[in-house]
């Protein structure tokens, strides 16, 4: 008899085991789920704010104008993607709009001596470019 009633206890506390740790690995799944939720809010709210402009870039002249101008840009806080076309003379950049805007994109090409829409090129910067670029 107390063989039987020793068999019946360890068999609840086996199957109470077994259902708690099922239990804790839903629980840990859940908040799994959870934490996923904003990560995911936050890359979507991202990508809302995310926008694409084309600058027109008339002074560029060459493959090394178009890395100048890429890497200018990239340097800026909130810059996504540049693509510098210098058949186009146009640099379409994709940006986070809370953190920058067209006129800080156009000033930095500015910057690096070259024009950006209607912003004129920083004639110290232009005097610094490989003569390739001047015209």
């Amino acid at each position: 008899m107390k063989y039987k009633m020793l068999s019946a206890a360890v068999a609840i506390a086996a199957t109470m085991l077994i259902i708690g740790c099922n239990s804790n690995q839903q629980g840990q799944a859940a908040n799994t789920q959870q934490q996923a939720q904003p990560a995911a809010q936050q890359q979507l709210a991202t990508q809302a704010q995310a926008v694409k402009t084309v600058i027109n870039l008339p002074t560029m002249k060459c493959k090394n104008c178009a890395a100048t101008i890429t890497a200018a840009v990239q340097k800026l806080d909130g810059v996504q993607d540049v693509k510098v076309d210098v058949d186009s003379k146009t640099a379409e950049v994709h940006y986070i709009a809370a953190k920058l805007d067209e006129n800080k994109i156009e000033t930095a090409i500015s910057n690096a001596g070259y024009d950006a829409n209607t912003t004129k090129r920083n004639a110290d910067a232009y005097n610094n470019l490989e003569s390739c670029c001047k015209q």
